[in-house]
């Protein structure tokens, strides 16, 4: 049996009520919760009481949970948690390898640098973090400008104190300590603010993306 208007309006309503009126996860929510209704209709329950056994199997999966991966304090409910864990998971061994690597390697090997290249260590390593610094920014500004919630935006959100190693790069007078060896410590910072900038801009496209698709979907 298929469910009218009203009744998959009525579906419609109880997922925004659980603030997973997400654009990427709402259509594929909404088919599993119409496609349980209606299996429990063809069972012979009635729609209100196929309903609340829906939304008593749905329950645990709109409770609000939160990730190591993502940090603990950025909660959501746990079906869009366990899409942006999956989704984010191999960028958090980027994230934090190029933590730890740069760190480790300049902590442990010792390069003679001439004057010349110090500074032009230098002048890179400002450039291009700054220049991360400022795409950072648009990125913020374009997610708080931003009406529509997908699962990505969420994860852009948890990121968002990783503007933070680029401010830092950005105060380093040099990358080079008195004996003329590179400063591990900045250095590690430098590349953890662009690796974090690189994890933004890959979400940010995503949740663009995801925005185009559901226009082109309201249109069809």
């Amino acid at each position: 049996m298929e469910l009218t208007t009203n009744q998959i309006q009525e579906i419609e309503t109880y997922i925004k009520s659980k603030d997973v009126d997400y654009i990427d996860l709402k259509i594929e929510i909404l088919d599993h919760l119409i496609s349980d209704v209606e299996h429990k209709i063809n069972k012979g329950f009635s729609f209100e009481s196929a309903l609340q056994l829906t939304k008593q199997k749905w329950s645990k999966h709109f409770r609000s949970s939160s990730s190591i991966f993502l940090g603990l304090q950025f909660s959501t409910s746990k079906v869009v948690l366990k899409k942006a864990v999956k989704a984010f998971r191999p960028f958090y061994v980027l994230y934090v390898v190029s933590c730890i690597l740069p760190f480790v390697i300049f902590r442990n090997v010792s390069v003679d640098f001439t004057e010349s290249r110090m500074s032009f260590v230098n002048a890179f390593f400002k450039t291009t973090t700054l220049l991360a610094l400022l795409y950072f920014i648009f990125i913020i500004f374009k997610m708080m400008r931003s009406k529509e919630k997908t699962t990505y935006r969420f994860i852009l959100k948890t990121q968002y104190l990783g503007i933070s190693f680029l401010i830092i790069a950005q105060t380093v007078t040099s990358y080079f300590d008195k004996l003329g060896q590179i400063n591990s410590v900045f250095v590690g910072f430098s590349f953890a603010g662009l690796a974090t900038t690189y994890i933004c801009h890959h979400f940010y496209k995503k949740h663009v993306l995801e925005i185009a698709k559901n226009k082109q979907r309201l249109r069809l």
